[in-house]
Parts: structure tokens; sequence; C-alpha cells
């Protein structure tokens, strides 16, 4: 619930107008509790009760919300929830948002960017895309055809690129291809 109100606190830093009261969340938090499915077993009740607050919540905060603003905070809160729980890597998200790309590089395949590749070169630094620079200069062919496809966020990635989580691939997609 804290999470929650935090995130909902914080979205008047992307509109002024966003102003969440305390007891504006009070009640859509108690209207959740008496609407989420009851259960016998006290472990399977509180994730009954997660599920509803949250999707109460969230419900609740998109209807007062810009259409243009919505994925934000639906992305604000999802992120924030797969983290609490540790389900994302903080280093692979905190890549995503901030992009850190190693300056001053020069891109080895004609097919990307200098800037794409200070990201690919960062991006290798994580343990889990260790070698992806490597690959991509090996396989050119193969990424190319990859990042020069209309929308490259529909087709597999080469090789065992393929089998990495939703968050490692948009790094990745992040790198390659920021249009998309």
């Amino acid at each position: 619930a804290s999470l929650l109100y935090f995130i909902l606190n914080d979205l008047n830093i992307i509109h002024p107008m966003y102003q969440f009261s305390l007891k504006a969340f009070s009640v859509v938090f108690e209207k959740a509790i008496d609407k989420a499915e009851p259960a016998e077993e006290v472990k399977q009740r509180v994730l009954n009760l997660i599920d509803c607050i949250t999707y109460s919540v969230f419900v609740y905060t998109t209807r007062g919300l810009f259409e243009r603003d919505k994925i934000i905070f639906t992305a604000q809160m999802t992120f924030a929830v797969l983290g609490m729980n540790k389900e994302i890597d903080p280093g692979e998200l905190d890549f995503l948002l901030r992009f850190p790309a190693v300056p001053n590089v020069t891109s080895p395949v004609d097919f990307l960017s200098h800037l794409s590749w200070g990201g690919i070169k960062s991006l290798s630094a994580i343990d889990e895309f260790r070698n992806l620079d490597r690959d991509i200069e090996g396989s050119a062919k193969r990424w190319k055809k990859f990042v020069e496809s209309e929308c490259p966020e529909k087709e597999k990635f080469p090789q065992e690129w393929k089998n990495k989580t939703s968050l490692q691939k948009l790094c990745m997609m992040r790198a390659l291809r920021p249009d998309r």
C-alpha cells in the first residue's frame, strides 16, 4: 500500500494537476479490501488482497490521468512492483531508463550509430550481456537484418539473445533501435 501511495504522490512531477490525498487513497484501499476474494488460508488471502488493492488503485488513478500519461504511470507502477518483489534487476532497469552509453566510441558496423554502439558497449559490461558487442561484430549480417527490420520489436533476437527476459530484450532494443 505504501509503495502504491508514494507512486501516486509523485505523479505531480509529471503534471502539477495530479494531486492525490491520503484520505482518497484510504477510501480506495478500504473498498478494495472489501472487494477482495476471501480465502481460507492466510497466505492466499494476502495475495488476493494485494491483487485487488493494486488493481483498484490502478483503475482509480488511470481514470484521472491524461491519456498520454497513462503509459508512464503504468510503467512506473509495474517497475516499482516488480522491483519490490525482486523480479527485475535494478542494473538492467537503470540502463533502460538512463541509457548510460560509453562516450567517444566508434561503431565497427555500418548499421549502428556511434551512440548505439556506446550503449552496446555499456550493456556488454553487465554480466547478462557479456560478449554482446563481440556477437554483433562477429554476426554482423544477422544483426543488421534484425536492426534494419521494419518492426524489430516483433522479430526474434539472433542466437541465444532470444532467450533473455523481457526487460533484457528492452535494454538491447534501447541500444539497437532507440526509436522503437
